[in-house]
């Protein structure tokens, strides 16, 4: 999920803490706070957010703001390895410099094909009891946010990820565009049909 420098004067957006949320001054692309366990990454252009939560029992949670509103609550984060628990115990081990980045290339199919997007990138890294880490690397554009899990550490071992605790706090009176679901089959799910407005 895609999500956009930041104007030192105003405030740009709120950080949920315990579902209230606090106003918080933002820094040219991000702020964090170790002793709240609080990182946040914003767009260049400040209007979209995402910050990520480490709570005391060492869950990981992360919410996202577009213009200082709410898009996704703070939701769960975390991943279950066959051989190692991501989900709960964690610490922050350390946070990365704010990079920008600049994405050029073509889709193959589109209206307007040519993407051309300036980016805020940031990766932290937390370790679980026993001392495994995990990244979860962030991005903020114009248009959303992003995050993935990265595991970086060196190992010839395969490892199968047996669940996931990544979650989607949207608020019932949100709206968008889906697709219906399709069950399973020789030709579905597709990703052909026609998008709702719901």
């Amino acid at each position: 999920m895609l999500l956009r420098t930041i104007n030192n004067q105003r405030l740009n957006f709120l950080l949920g803490v315990a579902l209230v949320f606090l106003p918080t001054m933002l820094s040219a692309a991000g702020t964090q706070n170790e002793k709240t366990n609080t990182w946040t990454l914003a767009s260049p252009d400040g209007r979209c957010a995402i910050s990520v939560f480490l709570g005391e029992e060492g869950a990981l949670s992360y919410q996202v703001q577009f213009e200082e509103k709410e898009v996704i609550g703070k939701s769960p984060l975390g991943l279950r390895r066959d051989d190692q628990d991501f989900t709960h115990g964690l610490t922050f081990e350390r946070a990365g410099k704010i990079e920008h980045r600049r994405e050029k290339y073509e889709l193959f199919a589109a209206g307007n094909p040519q993407v051309d997007h300036v980016l805020n990138h940031r990766s932290l890294v937390f370790r679980n009891a026993n001392h495994a880490a995990m990244e979860i690397e962030l991005a903020a554009g114009g248009e959303g946010v992003a995050f993935r899990y990265l595991f970086t550490e060196k190992a010839r071992d395969v490892h199968v990820m047996q669940a996931e605790s990544t979650g989607f706090a949207i608020s019932p009176e949100a709206r968008g565009w889906l697709q219906p679901y399709h069950a399973a089959g020789p030709y579905t799910p597709a990703y052909e049909d026609f998008y709702f407005h719901v």
